[in-house]
C-alpha cells in the first residue's frame, strides 16, 4: 500500500506524499525487523522496540501467560501473539518468534508463571 501511494505521489509529482509513504514505510520497518524479546542475564525480559528503546521486565514479577490475538498497539509484529501479565495490574502483548520456547524459558526462572489455557497443555516442564 505504501509503495502504491509513493507511485501514485511520485507520478502525480505530489512530493508531499512519496515524503509522508517514505517516513511510514520507514517507521513500519523498523518496527517489525528490529522489535526484539531479550532476557538478560539480571532475569529480566528486556523488550526492545525498533530504534525506539524498550522496557524492562522482571522475570519474577509475571504472574501469568496467555495466548491472545488481540489487536491492540504493542511492540508485537504478528497477530500470534501472546500476553503476558506482571505486577498488579500491568500487562505486554508480544509476539516472539518461538513462544514456546520464551514460555519454557521463562518458567525455567519463574516456576510460579502459571498458564492459560491452550498454553497450560503445551509448556509443561
Amino acid at each position: 500500500m505504501f509503495l502504491y501511494f509513493a507511485i501514485l505521489g511520485i507520478i502525480d509529482e505530489k512530493w508531499p506524499i512519496v515524503l509522508i509513504m517514505a517516513i511510514t514505510a520507514v517507521i513500519f520497518l523498523n518496527l517489525t525487523l528490529f522489535t526484539r524479546y531479550i532476557v538478560t542475564l539480571k532475569d529480566e525480559l528486556f523488550i526492545q522496540i525498533g530504534w525506539f528503546g524498550g522496557y524492562k521486565i522482571l522475570i519474577s514479577d509475571i504472574l501469568s501467560i496467555e495466548k491472545t490475538r488481540i489487536a491492540l498497539a504493542s511492540p508485537a509484529p504478528s497477530l500470534d501473539r501472546i500476553q503476558i501479565n506482571y505486577g498488579k495490574y500491568s500487562s505486554v502483548i508480544i509476539s516472539p518468534a518461538d513462544k514456546l520456547a520464551l514460555i519454557k524459558f521463562l518458567r525455567e526462572i519463574n516456576p510460579n508463571i502459571s498458564l492459560k489455557p491452550p498454553l497450560d497443555r503445551n509448556c509443561r516442564n
